[in-house]
């Protein structure tokens, strides 16, 4: 028999072995199998996973770059096509039609078994760097860093176990694995964080905030607090939006908006920056009600307490997630006297801008309920690195889809429909492309005068 059959042979054994060790010869390519992160080294000479060779790909001819990078997928200087290392990952396929079995030659060519073997072992090194090299390359910035999730309100709350379970799922998806941490700074409806984190965080990726929706608009109402402009905030995400209402206990003698008009209600608030003011304020200006507002609660949280031991008749700005989380059933049995939602998905309760008698009045409401999108944000401060901000986005969302989460929320009764940052940053732009006649009523009704 010529001896290239029996080279032939030795290389069908050889393959056979190199498939139990995690390699496979498929149409001229060299194609690497699943390994565990564990079993690498992740030396300094790892490669982008989006540069190695892909199955199909052909290994190096003449006029592929020589070097152990230029092997390992890094660009070499020359960048022709046939030398670029993205020209093999996307064209391996058709490389191997046009030369079908160009693996198998080029190791043949080699001529013996220990050659062989040797070359069997360089290509599954490669291959197993490989499929680290994304991670590896990515990683320098968030490895061994500390992310801080500064959450708006006090603990106990659902913004706080929104901020828990972002902080207890988050690092996996990050390049680097970051730790995650949360700290509490509560005030003004968020607006005390949204100030430190527009101010004082540091601009490098490692400080996030979960704060109100509201937030955003507080600039626009001409809160001389709200020293900010929004739409500089890197809008990274939110699990959810959200319904707002404006609710009272069943005990009050109130069953609709037009109760209050003719009969004082007493409704909690945290103070400016929040909803739970400016909402009840809009409702006395715009319908007629006679809200009295009882200001500088810590929290939502604070103020559902109040409710139920009877100090407030009411809460308006009220989230229904907030109020699903609590693990009752207040929205369905009676509990409470559900007066307005800014959205329309509970039955049978009036939606806000229907009840604005003007048109003016409803341009209003609709501005107000734009906060629905904007229900649980993560948020980066102005200036952070773009390619960190695309990494907070992107695993954000991969986040969201992490079954681990999904379960986690689901314990806690915290509704899973991801919002993606871009979207929050668009209704952010919107918002401050408001007419100048609504930010006019806005302000005025903000003032309380």
């Amino acid at each position: 028999m010529p001896r290239h059959g029996r080279h032939r042979r030795r290389f069908s054994q050889g393959a056979g072995a190199a498939e139990q060790h995690g390699l496979r010869f498929h149409q001229g390519c060299v194609r690497p199998q699943p390994v565990r992160r564990g079993h690498l080294h992740a030396g300094t000479g790892l490669a982008d996973a989006r540069h190695r060779r892909a199955a199909g790909a052909r290994p190096r001819r003449a006029g592929v770059p020589r070097g152990a990078g230029a092997m390992l997928g890094h660009p070499a200087p020359s960048r022709h096509p046939r030398t670029d290392p993205w020209f093999w990952a996307t064209n391996c396929r058709n490389a191997g039609r046009r030369d079908n079995g160009g693996a198998a030659r080029y190791l043949l060519r080699v001529g013996g078994h220990m050659q062989l073997a040797r070359h069997l072992a360089i290509a599954s090194a490669m291959a197993m760097t490989a499929s680290v090299a994304a991670k590896a390359e990515s990683a320098p910035f968030y490895q061994g860093k500390q992310i801080t999730i500064v959450a708006g309100f006090t603990t106990g709350g659902t913004y706080d176990a929104t901020a828990r379970l972002y902080a207890r799922h988050l690092s996996k998806h990050l390049p680097g694995n970051p730790g995650v941490v949360v700290r509490n700074l509560p005030g003004s409806g968020g607006l005390i964080a949204t100030l430190n984190l527009y101010n004082a965080a540091p601009k490098d990726g490692t400080a996030l905030a979960v704060v109100g929706g509201g937030v955003v608009i507080e600039p626009l109402l001409g809160n001389a607090q709200a020293t900010y402009d929004a739409r500089r905030f890197n809008w990274i995400g939110g699990r959810s939006k959200d319904n707002m209402v404006c609710a009272t206990w069943n005990r009050v003698p109130v069953r609709s908006m037009a109760d209050v008009v003719k009969r004082e209600t007493v409704v909690g608030a945290t103070g400016p920056g929040s909803r739970t003011l400016t909402h009840p304020r809009a409702f006395n200006e715009l319908l007629g009600t006679r809200f009295k507002i009882v200001s500088g609660y810590p929290g939502g949280s604070e103020i559902t307490l109040a409710v139920e031991r009877g100090e407030l008749e009411g809460y308006c700005g009220w989230t229904v997630g907030s109020i699903i989380s609590r693990g009752s059933n207040w929205l369905h049995d009676g509990t409470l006297t559900l007066l307005a939602q800014f959205t329309r998905d509970l039955p049978n309760v009036p939606v806000a801008r229907d009840l604005a008698p003007t048109e003016e009045g409803k341009r209003v409401l609709d501005f107000l309920a734009a906060d629905v999108v904007l229900a649980w944000p993560l948020v980066a401060p102005p200036d952070v690195p773009a390619e960190r901000v695309a990494a907070l986005r992107s695993g954000f969302l991969a986040m969201m889809k992490d079954p681990e989460l999904r379960a986690d929320a689901a314990k806690l009764k915290l509704e899973i429909d991801p919002v993606p940052g871009p979207e929050m940053q668009e209704v952010v732009e919107q918002l401050y492309r408001a007419p100048p006649d609504v930010i006019r009523l806005i302000k005025k009704i903000n003032s309380g005068q």
